[in-house]
């Protein structure tokens, strides 16, 4: 394969690489695929069998109309950034597609290549994922080899490129032209031989993995002034699958989809490591206390009806100092107000400041600056938890009021207000909650024994049905003034699970029990590789939380120490369906693919999308700690900027930002030692990287350049021998070989040629074999020289040859 068609290779290759970067942005129009096309279709009817050829003029014009035509749709989509990138993209491909059916010179070659590169920029501002980092790698070799094959064509006069029409002396075009040099063909074959698959693919591979070691090195060292511009979102998007507010509904279907919401991992301060729970866990999003009815069906929200707002509240404090888990949360589509966690959650000195603990709640809320933190794509938090021991979740949290006499009436109030329950709106949840207790004989037990019993009624009893959709014209209670509440338990036993965990909530306070109801995460897919779960919005759920006094349970079901007041215990109703019992019996080799893609993504966002000063302290920590080793004090660049900092009164934020990870977007200001660190990067590093290539480069020039002397050096013998030769006049031709000079000794000197054979053969033995003579072969080679030198005497009265030649 020559040259040139190497070349028509490796721009098609740019092409169709140019057209899968679309697609990773999520364009869903034939744009990126009619690109593909057409660059295949073109390497086969225009580059190789030359059937198509569109003229310059013709395509001068396609491309002009082509960028009027996207300069139309680009002001007419000014208020969405997002399409009107996408129209430059097309527009792109419409210059592309035009030049891949043109006949290919250098010009053409190049056009294309800075093309595919635009696109590659645009493609950059949309597509978010790790498969573009995998996709730039492939670009970039592949672009380095049309960059190599591209320079070493100027070298080459092919047959097959067209060349440009002669232009006169004085033209501009001209002065700015390159210098053209003509080849010789040894040249054009050297560098046809040259060009092949082998040297092609070593050289590109060299090239691109220094220029992937270069790229890795400046992008983790460069100091990060604010958080990651990639980290920002393209729009404002919400967390679908959860509400603040929950609405009861009878009629239509509810779908969940595989969207991730959050990354959820649970590390052991003791030992740092992740840990998986031995059953899902239950994240809390939204505390829900007051129902009542409206014109869509039912709908739960929080009522704060306290007076008081100074009493004291129950801290979350752990049993023993060591006695909690560090929940490292990675948050998707942050519009939402609620943060989620495992409760009870206790602060760690790396918890952001704009995290806010509503303890009374229970909940967790973002504050801040509104306007920044919404633009962010994700949020990253870390929070402690007293709910995991053994890895379990203990299901009881302790009661938000301490039970001080001071607080005894914020407690009744707060207690009645989660008994609130009215009999006549919900007569068959009433009945059907007398029935249970009386069946089982427990109405004087204790109120926890009754809530079990209430809840494995809706549980296990196998009348009620989990289920999504609500399409029978039986079913829908809206349009006949029944609450859905009654409807569920009365009429159809079938409903999800906002449905099972309210209607237990109402059954619950029929029997005289405060309950509540609790929306947020329930389980997750837990990811092997990465030690994390994966909630999706699928994982949206309800459940229920009753408050039970304090001897009614062990302290080994409280998460940490118990409140006077008592203790909020989870129950949930919801019966699995089908769909989970499956997937949690699925587990193959398409999960753990799955898992690895899934971390490759995490780590992504991490170290690449979402990179700022914390995260980067962190990758450049164990190299500093190790220079800090190395060098003396005086060079360590931590003390320098104390000493700065303290001599300019000024505080810098990294370390808080490095502690939070994203604590306040655009505060505080990059250490002083990474100025430092991108200096060296920018003056030192480079110096020395070319240091040490000049150091290697003349180590092996060395090494050649004493072999090739070795090589090159003559015997004395056959030194002896060249000089005999010229003092006869005998010119040797460089091309001469040593049998070449014997017999022109033989002819000039007159002599014949067995006598000059003994050198021949020794000069070989030596030159090429490296084996030393023996003396009898010396003394041959000596009586040889000595005929010679004698020859030439005889011969010096005659006439001396102007030269000789070799044929």
């Amino acid at each position: 394969m020559n040259l040139q068609r190497w070349l028509q290779l490796t721009t098609a290759g740019l092409a169709v690489l140019g057209a899968l970067f679309l697609v990773l942005t999520g364009d869903q129009t034939w744009f990126p695929y009619a690109l593909g096309l057409a660059a295949v279709v073109a390497l086969v009817v225009t580059d190789w069998y030359g059937w198509v050829q569109v003229p310059r003029g013709l395509g001068n014009l396609a491309a002009l109309l082509s960028v009027a035509w996207t300069f139309r749709e680009f002001m007419r989509l000014t208020r969405d950034r997002e399409a009107q990138l996408l129209t430059i993209s097309h527009m792109l491909i419409y210059l592309q597609v035009v030049l891949v059916f043109q006949l290919k010179s250098r010009r053409v070659h190049w056009q294309l290549l800075v093309l595919s590169v635009l696109q590659v920029v645009v493609a950059a501002a949309l597509a978010m994922g790790p498969q573009f980092g995998l996709l730039l790698t492939i670009y970039m070799a592949t672009a380095i080899a049309s960059m190599i094959l591209l320079c070493y064509q100027r070298d080459v006069v092919d047959e097959d490129t067209p060349r440009a029409p002669a232009k006169s002396a004085t033209s501009l075009h001209r002065l700015l032209d390159p210098p053209r040099q003509q080849s010789s063909t040894a040249r054009q074959l050297q560098l046809e031989h040259w060009v092949r698959g082998p040297w092609l693919a070593r050289n590109v591979l060299m090239i691109t993995l220094g220029s992937l070691v270069f790229t890795l090195v400046f992008f983790f060292t460069a100091p990060r002034l604010s958080e990651a511009v990639w980290q920002m979102g393209r729009g404002r998007s919400t967390v679908s699958g959860f509400s603040g507010d929950v609405v009861l509904q009878t009629s239509g279907n509810l779908k969940f989809s595989d969207q991730p919401v959050m990354r959820v991992s649970f590390v052991n301060p003791q030992n740092n490591r992740a840990m998986q729970l031995t059953a899902e866990p239950y994240f809390h999003g939204q505390v829900l206390n007051h129902y009542q009815r409206n014109e869509q069906g039912g709908r739960w929200s929080y009522r704060d009806d306290m007076r008081t707002r100074g009493l004291s509240v129950h801290v979350s404090e752990a049993k023993t100092p060591d006695d909690f888990v560090k929940q490292e949360i990675v948050l998707d589509g942050v519009q939402a107000k609620s943060l989620f966690a495992m409760f009870p959650v206790i602060r760690l000195p790396e918890t952001p400041s704009w995290v806010d603990d509503r303890k009374r709640v229970p909940r967790l809320l973002r504050n801040g600056n509104e306007e920044q933190l919404s633009l962010l794509r994700e949020l990253r938090y870390a929070i402690g938890t007293l709910a995991i021991h053994n890895g379990r979740q203990l299901p009881a949290i302790p009661h938000y009021n301490p039970g001080n006499k001071q607080d005894f009436n914020d407690f009744v109030e707060d207690y009645r207000k989660h008994r609130e329950f009215d009999a006549t709106r919900f007569p068959q949840i009433q009945k059907v909650a007398d029935e249970v207790i009386h069946s089982q004989r427990i109405a004087d037990e204790s109120h926890l024994m009754q809530a079990l019993a209430l809840r494995n009624h809706l549980f296990i009893s196998g009348k009620y049905h989990y289920a999504l959709q609500f399409d029978g014209p039986e079913e829908n209670a809206t349009e006949t003034e029944q609450d859905p509440l009654e409807h569920f338990i009365g009429v159809s036993h079938r409903g999800h699970c906002e449905l099972f965990a309210s209607a237990l909530v109402m059954m619950l306070r029929s029997q005289g029990i405060p309950a509540r109801l609790v929306v947020g995460y329930k389980g997750g897919d837990w990811n092997a590789v990465g030690h994390y779960y994966l909630v999706r919005q699928k994982h949206a759920h309800a459940w229920v939380e009753v408050l039970l006094t304090a001897d009614e349970l062990s302290p080994d079901e409280i998460a940490g120490k118990p409140s006077g007041s008592g203790a909020w215990y989870r129950l949930d109703p919801t019966p699995a369906s089908s769909e989970e019992e499956a997937a949690l019996e699925k587990a193959n080799l398409a999960t753990q693919v799955h898992d690895i893609f899934d971390y490759a993504d995490y780590l992504w966002r991490d170290y690449v999308l979402g990179l700022n000063s914390g995260r980067q302290d962190s990758v450049l920590e164990p190299i500093t700690s190790r220079s800090r080793e190395m060098f003396p004090a005086a060079l360590d660049g931590t003390a320098w900027q104390r000493w700065l900092q303290k001599s300019l009164r000024s505080k810098d934020g990294s370390r808080e930002m490095a502690a939070t990870a994203s604590d306040s977007p655009g505060s505080g200001g990059p250490p002083w030692f990474k100025y430092a660190l991108l200096l060296g990067l920018m003056t030192v590093a480079p110096a020395a990287a070319g240091g040490l290539l000049l150091a290697v480069r003349w180590y092996w020039q060395q090494r050649r350049s004493a072999k090739r002397e070795s090589i090159d050096q003559a015997p004395d013998f056959f030194v002896e021998l060249t000089r005999i030769l010229a003092r006869r006049g005998i010119k040797v031709p460089p091309q001469a070989t040593a049998r070449d000079m014997a017999n022109l000794a033989g002819e000039w000197l007159v002599l014949p040629t067995a006598v000059l054979d003994p050198i021949v053969d020794c000069y070989h033995r030596v030159r090429f074999g490296g084996v030393p003579l023996s003396q009898s072969e010396q003394h041959r080679v000596t009586h040889a020289l000595g005929e010679l030198s004698r020859a030439q005497l005889r011969s010096s009265d005659q006439p001396r040859p102007a030269t000789s030649a070799v044929s």
